[in-house]
């Protein structure tokens, strides 16, 4: 059994974000991001040139196969560093990197500014205070504004006036609009910035339990300002191995048009034996099934495979991934009962890791169709570094290869059927990715 990819413990530490409140399910991603208090606005000439030094380095011991990218590293090194050499400022150095990087060909590999990430720290300072109560309701921005595209009925009610669609305006007496520009000025470059836009926006709603909570809202054109009771997490309480403790949330249900729905926020152990004990016998006579992983970060590897074992009905694989140790093989054997009817996949950009790795394999063996936006491109161990000069490098440590050959890895998984929220669709209380799986697995499912 295979842990969710993720740095070894030895390895420096992975930059991490507010969890998104389904995503308490992650494993802790909680921001060295934002651990710096300032950074100067021009680094030392040593410190550019050590930054230089430290990100060529990095490539150099700790890619899984240099060879196999046709780049000869030591000849780029020696290529770009009279270049690096030459710069004065951070800015002249992280165009030099860059066009180092790029000479690998790969996505998931990049340096960014360090400014930017103070600067976001700061506003956020002004919303968040950390704890993993909630709301009730998850957020994503829309059509460039702050909507809520769930609602967790057993913790809001009607008389709330929080509902789907909802925007919220402030928080705090403070208006959201200011770090929402942040955010997007940041991480609209940036490999994975799906998942830190998805985790952090849902941070700002985080607190513990007990504490009270102002927000300014607009539902159904009437704004209004109201105070929150910050409630207990969702889910059960877990403990995997030697990870933290997550809150572990499992869906299962036979909607009104025979249809099964299927959610839960992390891959662990629990969902196989919930899904074999449970939901299997539950969605036998039903049309179809439809497995929710919006926002689930992953979790376990090998738990999308054991899953996969119960849908697919012909020894395969979902994909492979290698590092400096060698390959893993996601290989499925498949075990009787067998789910066959048709499978819709829903994924965003707060899907990642074993989300993407299963929605990935399912797509490309023609098991399943997936809706919604792209996933978030976090397949892989991916780790980011402060360098000496204040910057950002992101860095993965081994490669991950769909059974189709895709690399999902800063690429993400691309929908069959894009299917974005809209403020439109939301007013009407209506989840589009939701809607249109099961518009097509009412048609007869045909891939």
């Amino acid at each position: 059994m295979t842990q969710r990819c993720r740095p070894s413990a030895a390895s420096p530490p992975p930059t991490t974000l507010p969890r998104r409140r389904r995503g308490n399910a992650l494993i802790p991603v909680i921001l060295v991001l934002f651990m710096a208090a300032f950074w100067p606005s021009h680094a030392a000439d040593k410190e550019n040139l050590a930054s230089f030094d430290k990100v060529w380095s990095t490539i150099k011991e700790k890619h899984w196969n240099l060879e196999k990218t046709g780049v000869d590293w030591i000849k780029i090194g020696e290529t770009y560093r009279p270049k690096a050499k030459k710069t004065s400022t951070r800015g002249e150095m992280r165009k030099v990197i860059r066009a180092m990087i790029s000479e690998l060909g790969q996505s998931h590999f990049n340096v960014y500014g360090g400014d930017g990430f103070a600067t976001l720290e700061t506003a956020l300072g002004d919303f968040t205070r950390g704890g993993n109560g909630t709301l009730g309701f998850e957020v994503a921005l829309v059509d460039d504004r702050l909507l809520v595209t769930r609602v967790h009925k057993n913790v809001l009610d009607a008389e709330s006036g929080i509902q789907i669609g909802t925007e919220i305006l402030a928080h705090s007496g403070k208006k959201l609009k200011p770090v929402i520009d942040d955010m997007t000025e940041l991480y609209g470059d940036m490999a994975q910035g799906r998942l830190y836009m998805n985790r952090t926006l849902n941070s700002l709603f985080e607190d513990s339990p007990g504490m009270d909570k102002e927000l300014t809202t607009v539902t159904n054109g009437k704004e209004q300002t109201r105070t929150f009771k910050m409630h207990p997490p969702l889910g059960r309480p877990k403990t995997i191995l030697n990870l933290p403790t997550v809150h572990y949330e499992y869906q299962s249900e036979v909607m009104s048009d025979n249809i099964g729905y299927l959610t839960f926020n992390i891959f662990i152990p629990d969902v196989k034996t919930q899904f074999d004990n449970e939901t299997l016998p539950s969605f036998k006579e039903t049309d179809g099934m439809i497995i929710d992983l919006r926002g689930n970060g992953g979790g376990i590897g090998f738990i999308a495979v054991a899953l996969s074992n119960r849908i697919l009905s012909q020894q395969s694989k979902l994909g492979t991934m290698s590092n400096q140790g060698g390959t893993l093989n996601f290989a499925v054997f498949p075990q009787k009962p067998i789910y066959d009817k048709p499978i819709a996949i829903l994924i965003d950009g707060g899907s990642a890791s074993t989300s993407e790795i299963m929605a990935a394999g399912l797509q490309d063996l023609k098991r399943a169709k997936v809706f919604g936006t792209r996933s978030a491109g976090a397949a892989l161990p991916s780790i980011i570094e402060t360098l000496p000069n204040g910057d950002r490098f992101q860095y993965a440590i081994a490669d991950y290869t769909s059974v189709g050959g895709r690399h999902v890895e800063g690429n993400g998984v691309e929908p069959d059927e894009v299917t974005p929220h809209t403020a439109t669709s939301l007013k009407a209380g209506k989840d589009a990715a939701l809607e249109a799986a099961r518009q097509w697995i009412k048609s007869g499912g045909q891939l």
